[in-house]
């Protein structure tokens, strides 16, 4: 069942129904504070992460958390930057029995003025425990440790309580149904506050109480008399004594009941994202008294292997307190990456930790101090600079050791390899990579084999099927292509030098440079691969034309759509695919886009020499345009700068394919202290892809000139 969060501070409003529709309610469900939730596995305050929240709109809207109890459903569910709103409609009777129809006794009891506390049914899927003495920020807010944070969680429902789980979480009815009454936040509009959301937590609390004083003075004007007292209820009989034996059994039950709770809260709070099937686990453990205290830790033990474990125990000696993304991101920002790129790399709350504790960011040296610190140096920078390396980066006996020490090191390969695959990604992605994205299939391959894949063509059509008769055999094409990942890679290193001079510009420069090799090497081989096409477009083919009328124009693109709709399988009958995109060098750009995005075509000549003709451009928007600098580059076999093409999607008929191993796209870096004959830091970066031509009936190439 859903873990129930019983909300702080929650308000509700409930609107009168009419004679067509019933009533409705407004819920604030959640302010983004800290409240304690209606668990007996969790022993400290929640935060909920609003950023990490999910709901459909339509949720059930329950009595006390029984499913069999429905009083309504919301339809719109708005999860903001500081608050959980709801709002829905009362879909059970209201004129019913109040005792045993729970949308009357909603309804009838908020008309009186009773102040329904509310709570959610949520599912966690992800929770973090801080530690006491320790703070973060949630949502925009200050909290301080013993808290969990539930990262990520899906609403179930929400219920209104009889009985509040939290004595502080409380929802503020306002039945408009004929009263006066108003809700908490038409008050403070009344009383000047125009924005609630706005106000602190201790301004909110005063201003409620005000509130609550006020509605209870209207309450009491209005209040009828009491019902006079009624006599006491006869005194039930005494229970029957039980023997000594009874007694034994009811005291040996309790103790096995007491050690199965106990289990179940010890794992509960050690694997919070499994608390619904503990829960149940539990329950059925209460149930069948044949289940032993360790039977039911064995069962625990066995389904908490597929979650994640949460230490809520402090860590004896250990003095890193700092995260290593925040260190990451304090690194990123003194290479001069920009904070807008590293919110969405990190998030707000990783970047607004590290602006905190590190405010000018972090330098190379001030970063491996820290990592060695943390791995027992103890020493002078300057006059122990080796020490320092050793110590910062270990190889893999001395990292052996510092693991076995305890987990208070720093893993600062894992965090300069991490840093510099940001600032390579920053600059792979911003090389002009669009033209070759876009005609090019890409697959992922599992190792360095050959690949093989076969042409989409061949005998695929149905065949009619006589009564009674057997479906027949179509036949794959034969045509088989190929294709192969090769590792592309390079190492380069950050010297002594540069590490004193503190110089992390020379660190964030080496994750640009090769990031802008590994992508100007991509888009070397590919090009290499296509631009060297004279046996892939050719007029063995069908594909491809020459000749004065080939130049670039309305009527040659006429001419290039005809002849890629002519394409044949190898039976002859027509490809029937479509033609997606024109690829030109740039020196034909200006004229791609005039052909492709003008809407009419102006017609020239000398007065009574003009033949009439339409005027409307037929190409407008037909194709998509792609333009490729190495198309005319000298140093590419093949180049021209009259030479085009008009090519189907990649999607339907590639006419050439990339290969990335395990799907990696983009290149990957590692760093690691220098052998021993350099005092430094190496880099190396490397790439694994391939490029191969695939399919020429997936277009046509036209030369351009004679």
């Amino acid at each position: 069942m859903p873990e129930l969060l019983a909300m702080l501070a929650a308000e509700l409003r409930m609107a009168s129904a009419t004679e067509e529709s019933p009533p409705r309610f407004d819920i604030v469900a959640y302010t983004g504070g800290s409240f304690r939730p209606d668990s007996p596995y969790l022993d400290a305050p929640m935060v909920i992460e609003l950023a990490g929240v999910s709901s459909p709109d339509r949720i059930a809207a329950l009595l006390d958390h029984d499913d069999e109890k429905i009083v309504g459903q919301t339809d719109r569910v708005r999860i903001g930057r500081s608050e959980i709103t709801m709002s829905g409609t009362i879909t059970g009777d209201t004129d019913g029995d109040e005792a045993t129809n729970p949308a009357t006794k909603v309804v009838q009891h908020a008309k009186r003025g009773f102040i329904w506390p509310v709570s959610l049914g949520a599912s966690i899927q992800k929770m973090d425990f801080v530690q006491g003495g320790v703070s973060t920020t949630v949502n925009g807010r200050k909290v301080e440790g013993p808290v969990y944070i539930a990262r990520q969680i899906t609403l179930k429902s929400i219920s209104f309580l009889s009985v509040a789980a939290d004595q502080q979480a409380s929802a503020r009815i306002a039945a408009k149904a004929g009263d006066d009454r108003m809700n908490f936040h038409e008050w403070l509009k009344s009383v000047g506050f125009e924005a609630p959301s706005t106000l602190t937590e201790d301004q909110r609390t005063k201003l409620d109480a005000k509130f609550k004083e006020e509605q209870e003075l209207k309450a009491k004007a209005k209040t009828p008399p009491p019902a006079p007292p009624t006599a006491p209820p006869p005194t039930p009989p005494a229970p029957p004594k039980r023997n000594t034996d009874d007694f034994a059994e009811l005291k040996a039950k309790r103790a096995r009941d007491d050690k199965i709770r106990e289990l179940a809260l010890k794992y509960g709070r050690e694997y919070p994202a499994a608390l619904d099937d503990i829960e149940a686990a539990q329950a059925k453990a209460l149930e069948d008294e044949s289940w032993t205290p360790a039977d039911f830790e064995n069962h625990l033990l066995r389904m908490s292997t597929r979650h994640e474990r949460i230490d809520n125990a402090p860590k004896a000696g250990s003095s890193r307190t700092v995260a290593p993304e925040v260190i990451e991101v304090a690194m990123c920002r003194m290479g001069g990456m920009r904070d807008e790129t590293l919110e969405k790399l990190y998030g707000e709350q990783t970047l607004e930790a590290s602006h905190r504790k590190y405010r000018h960011g972090l330098s190379l040296r001030e970063t491996l101090e820290m990592a060695a610190e943390a791995n027992g140096f103890r020493g002078s920078f300057r006059t122990d600079i080796e020490d320092v390396l050793y110590h910062a980066l270990p190889d893999r006996r001395h990292r052996r050791e510092l693991a076995a020490a305890g987990p208070s090191t720093y893993d600062l390969a894992d965090m300069l390899g991490n840093v510099l695959n940001r600032f390579v990604v920053d600059y792979f992605v911003g090389l002009d990579q669009a033209a070759m994205r876009m005609i090019s299939a890409t697959r992922p391959v599992r190792d360095f084999r050959q690949i093989e894949s076969y042409s989409l063509t061949g005998d695929m059509t149905f065949k009619k099927v006589a009564p009674g008769g057997e479906l027949k055999h179509g036949t794959l094409g034969k045509e088989k292509y190929t294709n192969q990942a090769d590792t592309h890679g390079v190492i380069l290193s950050i010297d002594r030098r540069d590490i004193i001079n503190d110089d992390l510009g020379a660190f964030s420069r080496v994750g640009q440079r090769l990031g802008r090799g590994g992508g100007l090497t991509l888009l070397d081989v590919f090009w290499t691969a296509f631009i060297n096409n004279a046996t892939f477009f050719k007029a063995g083919f069908n594909n491809y034309a020459a000749g004065a009328d080939t130049a670039l124009s309305s009527d040659a693109l006429t001419a290039a759509k005809t002849l890629f709709n002519k394409l044949n399988d190898p039976d002859g009958k027509p490809m029937n695919h479509i033609p997606r995109i024109l690829l030109v060098p740039p020196e034909l750009e200006g004229t791609g886009k005039a052909i492709l995005n003008s809407q009419l075509i102006v017609m020239g000549g000398t007065a009574g020499s003009v033949t009439t003709k339409p005027n409307a451009n037929i190409h407008a928007g037909t194709l998509d345009l792609a333009m490729a600098r190495e198309l005319s580059n000298s140093k590419y076999t093949g180049y021209s700068a009259l030479k085009w093409y008009v090519l189907a999607s990649p999607s339907e008929v590639p006419v050439i394919e990339i290969c990335f191993l395990n799907g990696v796209d983009r290149p990957t870096v590692e760093s690691a202290r220098a052998d021993f004959d350099v005092l430094g830091i190496n880099m190396r970066a490397y790439f694994d892809f391939g490029v191969a031509m695939q399919e020429h009936r997936g277009g046509v190439g036209f030369k351009g000139e004679a």
